[in-house]
């Protein structure tokens, strides 16, 4: 079962400052090394991934941002690390566990959602609470906790791939036996 949480999106932060500082001074541009677009006088850092998937309409969803930075410089970056942090729905997931899985907290596990949009989602979690109960099965629980996003190791079995694979394998046979 699987739980998704809105409350905090956004794909767009408005962020304020210590003594109301705004970020309308800075420009950032992707040209120059910055993570990304912001143009001067935009009082919003937008988080575009998020948007081209999850906007309103062709419009942003805004959120705020309250901080203690002293400087248009530190907000934006603050920002920034918002937006990409609040850009992607939380989800929590209620997965039934038996006894028999010989689970242990502290144990790393892999959850596939194959129902996230737009593309399946892949995470690792930590085993943070663990109930067994050797009389129900259907009474065991597993809190988790510590989600990271992975990509999967699998590899895409397109004929564009494996010919890449046999001419990396081949590459790498005529060095040896050039050496």
């Amino acid at each position: 079962h699987k739980n998704i949480d809105w409350m905090d999106f956004c794909t767009a932060i408005i962020p304020t400052g210590k003594d109301d500082i705004n970020i309308n001074s800075i420009e950032w541009q992707v040209s120059d090394g910055d993570p990304t677009d912001k143009p001067l006088n935009q009082n919003y850092i937008a988080n575009m991934d998020a948007y081209n998937i999850y906007n309103n309409n062709g419009r942003h969803i805004y959120g705020y941002y309250e901080s203690e930075a002293n400087n248009a410089s530190d907000l934006l970056k603050e920002a920034y690390e918002q937006s990409i942090e609040r850009g992607k729905p939380k989800a929590d997931y209620e997965i039934k566990v038996y006894y028999e899985d010989d689970l242990d907290i502290g144990d790393t596990v892999v959850i596939n959602d194959f129902d996230f949009k737009p593309k399946p989602l892949l995470l690792e979690a930590r085993v943070g609470n663990l109930k067994i109960s050797f009389s129900d099965e259907t009474k065991c629980e597993a809190t988790f906790s510590n989600y990271k996003e992975v990509e999967s190791k699998i590899k895409n079995l397109s004929s564009d791939d494996i010919i890449k694979d046999v001419i990396d394998f081949f590459d790498g046979a005529i060095a040896i036996i050039k050496a």
